[in-house]
């Protein structure tokens, strides 16, 4: 049975599988096991990858966690400022200082999140 090819787009867990599988393979076969060096040493720049991959999806979640954050005070915000001009306009969501503030949109709409790229 000839060696797997990896795919490059693959999951680092499924190359991972594929090199431990063909390490195993060549441990067990005395006329390849001198190939055995090199897929310890590919497995181990494995570990260096993975921990790579993993603390930038970390990073990525702490931000997108950031930014949650940040609207959340950003919503509450907007509450306290509509409610403020709603106060100053007596309720009149057609004065000039309610339409400056919120053009067409209600308080709901204008604290809508802008969809995030992935």
């Amino acid at each position: 049975m000839p060696l797997a090819t990896v795919d490059p787009r693959s999951s680092l867990d499924v190359a991972r599988e594929e090199i431990l599988y063909t390490l195993s393979k060549v441990e067990a076969n005395g006329h390849t096991r001198h190939f055995a060096a090199g897929y310890v040493a590919l497995l181990a720049r494995w570990e260096v990858v993975a921990a790579k991959e993993r603390g930038l999806k970390d990073a990525i979640t702490r931000a997108r966690a950031a930014v949650d954050g940040a609207d959340d005070v950003l919503d509450a915000l907007v509450d306290m400022i509509v409610l403020a001009i709603l106060i100053i306009v007596k309720n009149d969501r057609t004065a000039p200082l309610w339409v400056q503030f919120l053009k067409n949109k209600t308080p709901s709409q204008f604290k809508r999140p802008v969809p995030r790229r992935s």
